[in-house]
């Protein structure tokens, strides 16, 4: 299985655990890009996004290989690397 290289972490600005999330994924070494999913709706049509926070983990492609919402499902995915 490919490893995972960035990921991408879908919040809005009313979110109450987005900030939680984002906060956990600055601690990870993995590097990541935040996406604000109110601004960039399109994106986040296009990833699926369907709730928030969302964290889509990628392969050095862009391709997606896992997505969580809560940092203990980022834990258990980050394990398993």
């Amino acid at each position: 299985m490919p490893s995972i290289k960035s990921y991408l972490l879908f919040t809005t600005p009313f979110c109450k655990f987005c900030p939680t999330v984002k906060e956990y994924l600055s601690t990870i070494k993995v590097p990541g890009t935040h996406v604000n999913a109110t601004q960039e709706e399109e994106k986040a049509i296009n990833f699926k996004v369907s709730k928030v926070p969302t964290v889509i983990f990628l392969d050095n492609l862009g391709n997606e290989l896992n997505r969580a919402h809560t940092i203990s499902e980022i834990r258990s995915i980050l394990s398993d690397e």
